[in-house]
């Protein structure tokens, strides 16, 4: 039967975590998001892809839905990507999201179209209302233009603290010494 104070050393140093798989969410296979919805998203690149935009007759699509992670996780970056489908020449005039709450973060440039990367090192479990908005930065809205837009948010898991590694290696040591003194005796 297995050393009790060597298994639970043992079982201290493991890193649980449910490490969820990352997602791959695309309006074209998956259907169209709604700000009431949450995706699940797990540690690694997770993609969501879609197209917004408004109509000339007025009709709008948002795009702001929800993220969820199975435990605190470390969102390293965000990464953006805006391609004009109709020529027309507007873009979202920002990208938003918020830790549930109503404290959004803003991020205003989308408005020229393109790449962006917005490095926001956060701590979190959720965030809520990400997307764009339909009005262009300075303008009336769309005029009928329509974007073709990729997010992929960054994760990884938050690392465990040095002492929790320091407890597990201590009681190693510690059930080391514990068997060397029984079998000397």
């Amino acid at each position: 039967m297995p050393n009790k104070s060597l298994v639970l050393a043992l079982l201290l140093t493991i890193n649980y975590s449910s490490n969820a798989v990352s997602l791959i969410y695309d309006e074209e296979i998956d259907g169209d998001l709604s700000s009431s919805q949450t995706l699940e998203m797990g540690v690694g690149a997770n993609i969501v892809s879609g197209t917004l935009g408004c109509t000339i007759t007025g009709d709008c699509d948002f795009d702001l839905f929800s993220i969820s992670f199975a435990e605190i996780v470390l969102i390293e970056s965000i990464e953006l990507s805006l391609v004009d489908l109709s020529g027309g020449g507007n873009f979202p005039g920002y990208f938003r999201y918020s830790q549930g709450g109503y404290d959004d973060y803003i991020f205003s440039n989308t408005n020229e179209g393109g790449y962006f990367f917005l490095p926001i090192k956060l701590e979190t479990d959720q965030l809520g209302f990400i997307g764009f908005n339909a009005l262009a930065s300075g303008g009336t809205g769309f005029n009928g233009s329509i974007n073709d837009y990729t997010i992929a948010i960054n994760v990884s898991q938050v690392p465990l603290p040095t002492a929790a590694w320091l407890l597990g290696s201590a009681l190693l040591g510690l059930a080391g010494v514990k068997r060397n003194k029984q079998s000397s005796i």
